[in-house]
């Protein structure tokens, strides 16, 4: 992974999300926001959001099936040689998702460049069926239930704010540009 400051993204190579957060715990909060001037929250939010299992402080491999039963549905377009995966929610909003669902079980995703609404009640479904923990670059650790701190590794919750979250109101309201921004 390259480090760089905020403005800029981290740009991941082909090392797994599980491999990433295993060796380098501190990757996903140490990462900062690209470069976000009070956007206008109906259009997309140009920062990046990892959804992660962890257990018993390591990264956890999520659940193809639960990936495919809530955003199945919602996909629009796909392009599979780039993990990508385009999602449209029933009242028109949408994200990019990035993850290699190939198989039964897959190391994470990413979600960029979404917008509020509904779509984020998917992705609060999908943590919630897959046991996941949402986790905004450069902002808190939101937590489907309360009982997943236990889990996260110590460095993950040394690095800042551990929230939970119910549904994609909460998380639009934990990651609204302002609450935990770069520069």
């Amino acid at each position: 992974m390259k480090a760089v400051h905020c403005g800029l993204q981290i740009v991941p190579d082909h090392r797994s999300f599980a491999e990433d957060v295993g060796q380098r715990g501190r990757l996903l909060r140490a990462v900062f926001l690209r470069h976000v001037q009070d956007p206008v929250w109906s259009t997309a939010v140009s920062f990046d959001v990892f959804v992660q299992g962890f257990h018993h402080g390591t990264a956890a491999l999520l659940p193809s099936a639960a990936f495919h039963a809530v955003f199945g549905p919602r996909i629009d377009r796909t392009e599979p040689a780039r993990n990508y995966w385009h999602v449209v929610a029933a009242d028109s909003s949408e994200s990019d998702i990035y993850a290699r669902v190939d198989g039964e079980s897959f190391d994470g995703l990413m979600l960029s460049r979404f917008t509020d609404g509904d779509v984020l009640d998917l992705v609060a479904e999908f943590a919630r069926r897959a046991n996941a923990v949402i986790m905004p670059v450069g902002g808190p650790i939101l937590l489907i239930t309360p009982g997943q701190h236990r889990h996260l590794p110590a460095d993950l919750l040394d690095a800042g704010d551990v929230i939970t979250v119910a549904n994609g109101h909460d998380i639009a309201a934990a990651i609204r540009p302002g609450r935990h921004m770069c520069g």
